[in-house]
């Protein structure tokens, strides 16, 4: 099960070059963890390659989703954890749980990195029920883990939202999705820094993994990875929102949009906008 996929912002370092040699018993960025909240320069985020799966405590009934932010270090392993999102008599269960998981580790120049990444954990019995004869398309979707549609899902994800149209009564996002949308969406109204931008993003690939026959999560992952500069994605997701919401009012505002991204992402195209590492 996969994290979001290959993202590139480069910082400045000119502060860390005039530093020069660092100061004995303080470790160079690139040794030292970073403190939590501190951004890392990185190329490829974490990837899951071992998951624990997070159980309710014995005689618990609560449901919800606990926001963890997990510092996964260079061998993959979590080495810290944050609980940003509550749930009473939840959090130490869902802590122990995110501790259990291997990542590969993320990448910056080609070398691993520690990096803080967002993980929701969701306690329920199980997923919702997929749409009527969608329910092996909707097992394949999940084998893929949680991430955006890539180019080859498309027609996967297509069927799955034609399935969820035709369904009645029509069919809701769960309300751990539903939480995981609100809490994208005010990470991109409050804060407009690059680890924000993935941290949402995270949050909406979940929310869609959860309902990908949902627009709203469509939406608000296209809206980071524009912030991203991940152009030809944010298009795809639009398209998708679209398939979704075949009788939204505003389908010619998405439409221009999903050809402005397009031109955007096209690298031959005199609208395309540098990323912000190829503009440092």
């Amino acid at each position: 099960m996969r994290l979001p996929a290959e993202w590139a912002i480069r910082l400045a370092c000119a502060a860390t070059l005039a530093l020069g040699t660092p100061a004995a018993g303080r470790q160079p960025d690139s040794v030292r963890p970073p403190a939590f909240g501190e951004f890392r320069y990185f190329e490829k985020l974490p990837e899951v390659v071992r998951k624990a799966e997070c159980a309710l405590p014995s005689g618990g009934r609560a449901s919800g989703v606990v926001l963890i932010h997990a510092l996964v270090d260079t061998a993959g392993r979590v080495r810290d954890t944050r609980v940003t999102r509550s749930l009473p008599g939840l959090d130490e269960a869902a802590v122990a749980c995110v501790r259990q998981w291997v990542f590969r580790p993320a990448l910056a120049d080609g070398k691993p990195v520690a990096v803080w990444v967002a993980i929701p954990v969701r306690f329920r019995p199980s997923l919702p029920p997929a749409p009527p004869g969608a329910e092996a398309d909707l097992e394949r979707f999940h084998l893929l883990g949680p991430r955006i549609p890539a180019a080859e899902d498309f027609a996967l994800v297509e069927r799955i939202i034609r399935r969820a149209l035709a369904a009645s009564p029509p069919l809701a996002p769960a309300d751990s999705a539903s939480f995981l949308v609100g809490s994208g969406n005010e990470t991109l109204r409050q804060r407009f820094d690059p680890q924000s931008a993935a941290d949402a993003l995270q949050q909406f690939e979940w929310a869609i993994y959860e309902a990908p026959w949902w627009g709203e999560a469509y939406r608000g992952a296209a809206d980071a990875l524009e912030r991203l500069g991940r152009a030809e994605d944010a298009a795809r997701c639009l398209e998708l929102a679209l398939l979704c919401e075949p009788e939204a009012p505003d389908r010619e505002v998405v439409r221009k949009s999903i050809r402005r991204l397009r031109a955007e992402g096209d690298p031959s195209s005199p609208r395309r906008r540098p990323l912000q590492h190829e503009s440092d």
